[in-house]
């Protein structure tokens, strides 16, 4: 398993979902503040790279959030 940096990201304006490149890279900025990332409010954003909350959960496990 490759770690994940623990540093959260503060997206930049104009920052979206289609700019993630992979689920890591969404969740960090999911928790920087991008509340746009889940947009229906099931706690996966960015679901064009994010699959399941799970997935979510252990990578907000490993980073903090």
């Amino acid at each position: 398993m490759t770690p994940i940096p623990n540093d959260l990201v503060h997206p930049a304006a104009g920052w979206s979902c289609k700019m993630a490149t992979n689920c890591a890279d969404a969740v960090r900025h999911w928790c920087g503040g991008y509340s746009r990332g889940d947009g229906d409010g099931d706690g996966i954003p960015c679901e064009n790279v994010c699959s399941s909350l799970s997935e979510v959960r252990r990578i907000r496990s490993q980073i903090g959030c």
